[in-house]
């Protein structure tokens, strides 16, 4: 008998090879975060969250870097050929402002072909600068009152490893930090100076005038355009009796991190404006459902340490808003609960 051969169409070959489930290697570069102090491979780790595991629900995939080189990877089966994933890298499994492109940034994508599937890529695209320097800056805000706080940030490009600023009527007068914030309290134009070095040489730029300084009107209302603002969740802050919460009186003992009312220190943040957000009692963790405005919520502590944290706050130049949700009363409010009868 003659053997028998069944012979496929290479259409049908075909179809059939890109119907078998494919990996695709995630690869991520954190050696330059790693340099710059962001990350560290010592006591963190690095992981993938995206589409394909529930956004690290359930839980995220991590990766490793057995030879210590700063590139992370793994390997993840059970894509199907043309199949689009949404996904980022991030730190230590947790959506904590760390992730890649943070605050609701871009998802990355990638889309599954019938050969090799790498996704190599530099941890929030962010390779190490190269080339000589060239020194940029801007200023947030470069038009203000007496009194004000301009904060610079440095836009220098190439390889960086030092800074050197000279600021006109400022205090301080010098800096070598990266993004000074400084003071101005007397009206005035003034020149900005900054000088920017690195392995390849140095780079200076100097603007004449770059800071307009306006007298501050006697009695004037908007303080706001000028003050530096700086959200707080209590809840997350800072902690001050070990019980996982963060609460006021936390707050009030981090506030010289803030600002330590003194203009001539350069070692604050220079916050000027607190933005706390709801803390009022409310059965919802972020408490923009309020059950009683006229009270504290008492995972933060009480009226009175509300009171010490306002004090102490004054004292130091800065001034204080609260979240002040009227419109979202919680279901539990006396009335909501009165509008149900």
């Amino acid at each position: 008998m003659r053997p028998l051969f069944l012979l496929l169409p290479a259409v049908a070959l075909a179809a059939s090879a890109s119907a078998q489930p494919r990996a695709v290697t995630f690869r991520v570069d954190v050696s330059y975060q790693i340099e710059r102090g962001l990350f560290d491979p010592a006591s963190e780790s690095v992981d993938v969250a995206g589409t394909f595991n529930n956004w690290g629900a359930s839980p995220g995939t991590p990766l490793a870097d057995p030879d210590g080189d700063g590139v992370y990877e793994a390997t993840v089966g059970g894509f199907a050929v043309g199949q689009t994933a949404e996904f980022k890298f991030r730190y230590n499994g947790r959506w904590d402002g760390r992730e890649e492109f943070p605050g609701g940034g871009p998802n990355r994508r990638y889309t599954v072909v019938a050969g090799a599937n790498v996704v190599s890529v530099w941890y929030n695209d962010e390779p190490p600068p190269t080339g000589p320097p060239v020194a940029a800056f801007s200023a947030a805000p470069q038009s203000l009152s007496e009194g004000g706080v301009a904060t610079f940030t440095d836009r220098s490009g190439g390889l960086v490893t030092g800074w050197s600023w000279t600021f006109e009527g400022g205090l301080p007068e010098t800096s070598t930090e990266r993004h000074p914030a400084v003071r101005y309290t007397q009206a005035g134009t003034y020149d900005v100076a900054l000088v920017v070095t690195g392995p390849e040489g140095a780079d200076t730029l100097a603007v004449p005038d770059y800071v307009a300084v306006r007298p501050r009107p006697e009695g004037a209302l908007s303080w706001w355009n000028d003050a530096v603002f700086y959200e707080v969740f209590v809840r997350s802050f800072s902690d001050s009796d070990g019980d996982g919460i963060g609460d006021l009186d936390g707050l009030t003992a981090r506030l010289d991190y803030l600002n330590d009312g003194d203009p001539a220190t350069t070692d604050d943040l220079g916050v000027t404006g607190l933005w706390l957000m709801p803390v009022s009692p409310s059965p919802s963790y972020h408490g923009y459902d309020v059950t009683d405005y006229e009270a504290i919520e008492p995972d933060y502590g009480s009226l009175a340490d509300f009171r010490r944290f306002l004090d102490a706050a004054h004292a130091r130049g800065i001034r204080v808003v609260i979240d002040f949700v009227m419109n979202h009363s919680s279901d539990r409010h006396p009335w909501f609960q009165a509008a149900l009868r």
